[in-house]
């Protein structure tokens, strides 16, 4: 542009020396006017150059603002763009975990199912058959009755009739023979249908179990208790006196009666296990709803993992557009709050499924531990019912026959011995069922807070979908903010454009001016008045010089 300018210049100089001819006079302006038009020009000049390079200096500003802005953007893309990797990896690993818990429990339900369908299937043949030889069971016995009848009614050989009975004969220890065999048949069936259903009913019923086994042994415990409080008396009436058979009698019925109520308890009992059976299973079918809501959960999380893909893919759109820097912050404001709060969700979620494998297996211990405590409980019993049995003879010997001073003075010292250790056992069987009860109470409390838990995780997934919306509509404002400061970012590259145009029709315009300036000092110096001096021709030589120097340099 300034070889261009220099050779314009030169041309318009060129022309002023040709003019400088003595022979052509050209006009002569006034000194007065052409001194104002010249600095009016440089006015002008200088004002056109001061906007220029304001100009260009804004445009550098903000090519270099654009140019920071789309680093940090590709920076933040970047550094999203792993830690979503990561994210999507954690998320990877749970789902999962998810299907083969899923898958495992599947598999259970499949064998049991096909193993129920098996004994149906071997039932229903065993029926068949059992339908088949009862049907040759009545052909045989109507063939025989047949044969009778026709024995009486006509003069059949001995032979034939032997033989019909051989016949017979044959038939029915075959048909013993097939009926042994579906006896065992039968046997072997009922025992693999029990096993199923053992095993199918083993989990169910342990918690159950402990329950009813602790129930059972307070009420075989207050049973005793009973007895033990009756043979105390009758061991103190028979110190006095023996005992007559009607009070034998009594004795005898309150027996009767407490086994009678041991009977009631028990089938009470065998209810409530039922009832409890009942709500295991209705537990079964709550966690199946619970792993049907945690895929259909993972399934919601892929889908908000492809909308973030997706936002991604069009925040890596942005990067060959301009974006300000109000703008870079807001979107990654909004994309980092989205990202932490999946990975809050992401930690309650791990954090509530272990706390759920440790409740459940801290029940199955307990479940274990009471069981064995049960146990031991029943070998205290069987030990206290031997003592009690033992009593009892010496009691029935007492009634049989009188004893003597002496060997009643006996038979009251070991009654007073084993009275001390009745109360001993009894005191200590007291702690045993006052920590059986507490044990039992916190089997209550802990199955409280169980179905607490399951409560509280239904809760946190209706919070989860309710986040999930929130989400879904944090990620339409992210495509909105994106949209405008797409529509920004195009606003900002036509004022580029047009600020361009502009400064490139000022700088045309400043060197318009610059020529003409050049010019009026042409025709200036050649319309002084002859004959010139050579020392004021040297002079305004050097004038242009530094004029046309100025003039360049601005």
């Amino acid at each position: 542009m300034l070889a261009g300018r220099r050779m314009r210049r030169g041309a318009a100089v060129g022309a002023g020396k040709e003019n400088a001819n003595p022979d052509v006079v050209p006009p002569s302006p006034s000194k007065a006017d052409s001194s104002g038009a010249a600095a009016d020009l440089k006015k002008e000049l200088a004002n056109a150059t001061a906007g220029r390079a304001e100009m260009e200096l804004e445009y550098m500003n903000l090519l270099s603002s654009i140019e920071s802005e789309k680093r940090a953007a590709d920076e933040l893309l970047e550094r999203r763009t792993k830690e979503r990797d990561l994210l999507k990896g954690e998320v990877e690993e749970l789902e999962a975990v998810v299907k083969n818990l899923k898958g495992r429990v599947d598999g259970e339900r499949d064998d049991r199912r096909m193993e129920v369908e098996r004994l149906r299937e071997e039932m229903d043949r065993t029926a068949a058959l059992l339908d088949e030889k009862g049907g040759q069971l009545r052909a045989a016995q109507k063939a025989l009755k047949a044969a009778t009848e026709n024995k009486d009614g006509s003069s059949a050989s001995n032979k034939e009739t032997s033989l019909l009975l051989q016949q017979v004969k044959g038939a029915m220890s075959r048909l013993d023979e097939e009926t042994a065999r579906f006896q065992k048949e039968s046997k072997e069936l009922r025992r693999q249908r029990d096993e199923a259903r053992k095993k199918a009913q083993y989990e169910e019923e342990a918690a159950a179990q402990s329950r009813s086994a602790v129930a059972d042994l307070e009420a075989q415990m207050a049973k005793k208790e009973n007895d033990i409080a009756a043979l105390q008396v009758a061991v103190a009436k028979s110190h006095e006196s023996s005992v007559s058979q009607q009070e034998a009698a009594v004795l005898r019925k309150q027996v009767e009666a407490a086994m009678k109520q041991l009977d009631t308890e028990t089938t009470r009992f065998q209810k409530e296990k039922e009832s409890l059976r009942i709500k295991m299973d209705e537990a079964d079918k709550s966690s199946e709803r619970s792993r049907a809501e945690v895929s259909s959960l993972c399934t919601q999380i892929e889908t908000k993992n492809n909308a973030i893909k997706e936002l991604q893919k069009s925040l890596s759109m942005t990067k060959e557009s301009s974006v300000s820097q109000q703008e870079v912050d807001v979107l990654r404001e909004q994309v980092e709050g989205a990202v932490r709060r999946l990975d809050e969700e992401t930690a309650g979620f791990q954090k509530e499924k272990e706390d759920l494998h440790k409740q459940r297996d801290y029940a199955e211990r307990s479940a274990a531990r009471s069981e064995a405590e049960a146990s031991d409980l029943r070998a205290q019993i069987s030990e206290k019912d031997k003592k009690i049995e033992d009593l009892e003879t010496a009691l029935a010997e007492s009634n049989k026959s009188s004893v003597s001073l002496a060997e009643a003075a006996v038979l009251r010292d070991q009654v007073e011995d084993a009275m001390k250790r009745l109360d001993e056992e009894s005191i200590r069987f007291q702690k045993e069922k006052e920590s059986l009860c507490k044990q039992r109470d916190d089997a209550k409390k802990s199955a409280q807070k169980e179905e607490a838990v399951l409560a509280e995780s239904q809760s946190v997934t209706a919070d989860l979908q309710a986040r999930i919306v929130v989400k879904d509509r944090e990620i339409e404002s992210l495509k909105g903010t994106l949209a405008k400061s797409r529509e920004y970012s195009d606003a900002l590259k036509a004022e580029t454009k047009e600020l361009s145009r502009k400064l490139e029709v000022e700088s045309e315009r400043a060197e318009d001016m610059s020529q003409e300036l050049e010019a009026i000092h042409t025709v200036r110096s050649l319309s002084r008045a002859p004959p010139p001096n050579i020392e004021q021709t040297l002079e305004r030589e050097r004038q242009h010089a530094a004029d046309r120097e100025e003039i360049d340099r601005l």
